[in-house]
């Protein structure tokens, strides 16, 4: 008789978490040094902001398109690495290639800068390519009841990878973009043999049901409303409402980069107690009221800020309540889908994530002030916990003899 797998395999789910930490990096590096790259072009430094933006348009539809067709390949042949090893090698070549690109006799030409430019976009639709069926891994590697105690160690190392953004941008400015982007492929290079190695070595799953059902299409808006949400949510809380924040402390405390390289710290470990509480309570559970504590501090933040102690009290305890949803996400999008469905799920989570990110990226890039944030990350929680509630509801009873002949046919 053969032994039950392990509710979570903690080597698989680590491997899984660099790889994830490397395409955070990558995204951070890209984003750095993108506008000096268009600037040594003559191109508008402000055109990075229209290049992100349109590969997230691009991201709405790849991303669910290639979980579809990484779970489709899983449903074959019992894998997913063909499309992540495939992915990660034509990203990682792309990504060295962007600042060498730069460097060649023709970069400064019409052609040249035509060239470097759908290069950058050709290496976005690289990196979707394999993010969505990597990460829907993770359904492999962990029980049902204990996916938020594995997602917690993604969140740990993005959380970690994230802080580099605010907390070491200067230093990795003075090392320059090849070195920073030969660093971001080899990092990618290096984790994607770690997941190929150990998922080769992972005990095949059960072949999963081919039939696509009809009832799949209502979890799957609410998983790409659910990725809408959150990226308005993190986008208001990290990217406008903590720094506006952290902004007003003392002089003589650090700069607001490092607070912010702090946050994304403590964030990440908080996770780590998110998972635990999510594992014992249930992952929906927690997330809605991680959503409702983080809506209260949201809104009560605006007040803390008159008193030093009670900010950062107010910040610690707004990014501990946050945890509770940020790490839910994952194994949302993979319980809300039947098994080997993964990849689908999680592709219209990003899809909806992409959304956001392309229309924030334009629409909020002034500063804004603490009451507009603090409507920003509302409306992101609200949109959130209303996904989540609306996939909790159970199906409606079909009465006729008809109905039930064809949602089991």
């Amino acid at each position: 008789m053969s032994a039950d797998p392990p509710a979570v395999r903690w080597s698989q789910v680590a491997c899984l978490a660099l790889l994830h930490g490397s395409i955070g990096l990558s995204w951070i590096v890209y984003a750095l040094y993108l506008p000096q790259l268009l600037g040594s072009l003559g191109l508008a430094a402000g055109l990075a902001v229209t290049l992100l933006a349109i590969e997230n348009l691009l991201a709405i539809f790849l991303e669910p398109l290639f979980g579809f067709l990484s779970d489709q390949s899983f449903r074959r042949s019992g894998t997913r690495l063909p499309f992540i090893v495939a992915g990660v090698l034509l990203a990682a070549t792309l990504f060295i290639a962007t600042p060498l690109a730069v460097l060649t006799p023709i970069a400064k030409t019409d052609a040249g800068r035509a060239m470097f430019l759908a290069l950058v976009v050709v290496w976005a639709i690289a990196m979707t390519v394999f993010r969505t069926p990597a990460l829907a891994l993770l359904g492999r590697y962990s029980t049902a009841p204990n996916l938020p105690r594995a997602a917690s160690i993604l969140t740990l190392i993005g959380g970690g990878v994230a802080a580099l953004r605010p907390g070491a941008r200067e230093f990795m400015l003075t090392l320059g973009p090849v070195i920073c982007f030969g660093i971001g492929s080899l990092v990618l290079l290096l984790a994607c043999g770690a997941v190929w190695f150990i998922d080769r070595a992972t005990p095949a799953a059960e072949a999963p049901a081919r039939a696509l059902p009809a009832s799949l299409i209502g979890p799957l808006v609410t998983l790409a409303a659910a990725g809408a949400g959150m990226s308005l949510a993190t986008f208001a809380i990290f990217g406008k409402l903590l720094p506006t924040v952290l902004r007003r402390l003392p002089p003589d405390w650090p700069g607001p980069e490092r607070l912010m390289a702090v946050a994304f710290i403590f964030f990440a470990l908080a996770a780590l107690a998110a998972g635990l509480i999510a594992s014992r309570f249930g992952n929906e559970r927690t997330m809605l009221i991680g959503a409702g504590l983080t809506a209260a501090l949201v809104a009560a933040l605006a007040w803390f800020i008159h008193s030093t102690a009670s900010a950062l009290l107010g910040a610690l305890a707004l990014l501990a309540a946050f945890s509770l949803v940020a790490n839910g996400v994952f194994p949302l999008a993979l319980g809300r889908v039947p098994g080997g469905r993964g990849g689908l799920g999680l592709g219209f989570y990003f899809g909806g994530l992409a959304a956001v990110s392309s229309l924030a990226a334009t629409r909020f890039a002034a500063p804004l002030s603490i009451w507009e944030a603090s409507v920003l990350a509302l409306i992101g929680l609200v949109v959130v916990a209303t996904a989540v509630w609306a996939g909790t509801r159970p199906p409606r009873r079909k009465t006729s003899a008809k109905a039930d002949r064809i949602s089991v046919g």
